[in-house]
This record gives structure tokens, sequence and C-alpha cells, in this order.
């Protein structure tokens, strides 16, 4: 758990986490104006992740939270890639040891091909970036975790 002088420091910052089994998008928000921006794209070379990286960004930006994206079934049920991510929330909150939640992210790599196919044809993201929207997804993940906690306290999982 952060200490007072962390959360002091991070001013609202959150990091949001789109784990695939071939990158791992991260988005960076802020829980007091409830907005969200890509961060960065991390390799998840045979589902090991840079951890190096991954604490490297989480030390800079220093978040209260970590809010991951469960990816489940269209009906709502667990998949196999929500145990992964699971298991990767898990292994980084105790990495890092700052809290987590996790986040339904039905949809959020579908909307983020959206987002990323109109920067690329207004040509404010370069079309070879097209494929890796995975920071997009990570954003839209937090978007959705500022909409659902709109109003309500910050609560804890992990």
């Amino acid at each position: 758990m952060p200490d007072l002088n962390q959360r002091e420091k991070s001013r609202g910052r959150i990091l949001g986490f789109d784990y695939g089994s071939l990158r791992i998008g991260i988005a960076v928000g802020n829980r007091i104006t409830a907005t969200a921006e890509p961060l960065d794209i991390i390799q998840n070379r045979k589902s090991t992740p840079d951890w190096q990286e991954i604490l490297g960004i989480i030390d800079g930006w220093k978040p209260e939270i970590l809010v991951v994206g469960l990816p489940l079934s269209n009906s709502g049920e667990e998949t196999e890639m929500s145990a992964k991510a699971r298991a990767f929330a898990k292994k980084l909150s105790n990495k890092c040891r700052i809290d987590y939640i996790m986040v339904d992210e039905r949809y959020s790599t579908l909307e983020a091909n959206e987002v990323v196919a109109s920067l690329a044809k207004y040509k404010i993201r370069k079309r070879w970036a097209f494929h890796e929207k995975d920071d997009v997804a990570a954003q839209i993940i937090l978007e959705t975790y500022f909409s659902d906690i709109k109003d309500q306290p910050l609560i804890r999982h992990g």
C-alpha cells in the first residue's frame, strides 16, 4: 500500500493497463479531472512482461491506484484471458505495492480501433501505429473507470 507521501505526490494520478498476450497498453489518467491519455505500449514476450520497464513507468508517475482491464465475453462471463489479466494485475500490484482495480473492458479494443483509425485518417497518429492501439485501449479502460466511479469515493481492491 502506498504511503501518505506517495499519495500526496500522485495528485490523483492513476495508471491504466490493457493486458494482452503480445502487448500491454498503458495510459495515464487523473481521478480529479477524470481525464486519461495513452502513454506507452510494452511488449509482452512469451507472456513475460518487461517488468523493469513497467515498474519504471510506475515509479515515474507515482499513481495512487492501478486500473487493469478485465476481458470478459460478450455475455459478461470470464474467459481464459480474464484469468491471465487477473494474474497480471495481482503480480503487478505485488511488485509495486500499489492496489489495483479490475474494470470490464468489453468493447474497449473495438472503440480503440475506431479512435486510432480516426487519428490515422487525420494524420494525428501515423498509419504504421494503427495496429498498435493498446495504449488507446488502456485510455478507454481508464475512461470507463472514471465513468463508473463518478460521485463515488475511491474504493480499493487487490
